[in-house]
């Protein structure tokens, strides 16, 4: 009898103390109103099934050129030297891309024009410019972070793994 209720009585300390601990770490929300970006000049972006981003080429170039300064790459120095060939805009679609090591570096770039507010966003179910989105930042306790934006109605839209965790 007191075997049973030993048991009993740990299985259930053990179920409340996991169910007590939750994985995510933190969490941080920011309400970002976007600018936008100038009709003539060209576009970078990227598109999936609700939206299409576009950022301004020379915003983009920019970001590069700071990643050059602080340490010399050659894959950051090739694709300065393609986005400074465009003479049309480059819009890539997330099954080409996602995923893939080669874009990383654009889509951290676009992450951060995309928290600055630069960039330019269209809902495609009804074909019009975005003029506010929330991100939210999200920590696990094992270091992992990602990051992913909304509309203002809380439909997520774009999501982005900024660092694996252990």
């Amino acid at each position: 009898m007191n075997r049973k209720i030993g048991t009993l009585l740990l299985t259930l300390i053990f179920g409340i103390t996991s169910c007590s601990s939750s994985f995510i770490a933190r969490t941080k929300n920011k309400n970002i109103k976007l600018n936008g970006i100038d009709e003539k000049s060209i576009k970078v972006g990227t598109e999936n099934e609700k939206v299409l981003i576009l950022f301004d080429k020379n915003e983009l170039t920019t970001l590069f050129k700071n990643d050059l300064a602080d340490f010399y790459d050659q894959s950051v120095k090739s694709k300065i030297d393609e986005l400074n060939s465009l003479k049309s805009d480059l819009i890539f679609t997330e099954k080409e891309w996602k995923g893939k090591l080669k874009f990383i570096e654009y889509e951290l770039k676009f992450l951060e024009l995309l928290k600055a507010g630069k960039a330019e966003i269209i809902d495609k179910k009804d074909n019009e410019k975005v003029e506010r989105i929330k991100y939210t930042f999200i920590m696990d306790k094992l270091g992992g972070q990602e990051g992913y934006f909304s509309f203002k109605n809380g439909e997520e839209f774009y999501r982005i793994l900024i660092a694996l965790g252990e």
